[in-house]
């Protein structure tokens, strides 16, 4: 009996340790967007053709996002994160997206281009205080996505970034959407998956 207990309270202790190590440890994260609504409905149509095109029964279909911000930080830090970022948001309005057309190939990857960066910029300067916060903790600034765009995949080839170009030269692309919430994700391997960490809703 006192042998097991031994064992329990061993196993017990070797289980806070890793818990404590795994929140000190950094990960990336992203404060994304994703497309809502009808216009938000045509972009994910856009991304599944491309990826029915060139990646079909290969890789996952990635869902189209806007990134505002990323960033790394450690895991214990994730509460107080989220509660300054719901802070900022709620004092946040939605707003409209307006995607026009396709944009030149960005970082490797395929976007639908924004049209107005405004809404953007506010929130970006409205969620400062979160970069103060990481960098008080001792982690890297924020990278603040300068001219934010849709991503439709996160990296091309030359071929198809050149094929999907012709796409949009025969069939313009437009849409639209509100954005209603901001989401945090963390990135849990090196395959660059991700997991959700929160949503935040705008005021309406």
């Amino acid at each position: 009996m006192a042998e097991a207990m031994i064992r329990q309270q061993a196993a017990r202790y070797v289980w806070q340790q890793q818990a404590a190590e795994k929140s000190w440890q950094e990960k990336d994260y992203s404060l994304v967007i994703f497309p809502e609504g009808d216009g938000g409905e045509r972009v994910k149509q856009l991304a599944g053709k491309f990826h029915r095109n060139f990646r079909a029964g290969l890789y996952p279909q990635e869902a189209p996002l806007i990134e505002l911000a990323a960033f790394r930080a450690r895991e214990a830090m994730e509460d107080t994160l989220i509660r300054w970022i719901q802070r900022v948001c709620h004092m946040q309005r939605r707003f409209q997206v307006q995607l026009n057309g396709f944009c030149e190939k960005h970082n490797g990857g395929l976007y639908l281009q924004v049209q107005d960066q405004r809404p953007f910029t506010k929130i970006s300067g409205s969620l400062s205080v979160v970069d103060q916060y990481i960098q008080s903790c001792g982690s890297p600034p924020v990278e603040w996505m300068q001219a934010p765009q849709c991503r439709l995949t996160n990296s091309a080839t030359t071929n198809e970034y050149d094929q999907t170009k012709n796409w949009f030269s025969t069939e313009p692309f437009q849409a639209d959407f509100f954005v209603h919430s901001l989401v945090l994700l963390k990135q849990v391997s090196d395959s660059g998956s991700a997991e959700l960490v929160n949503v935040f809703p705008l005021l309406p």
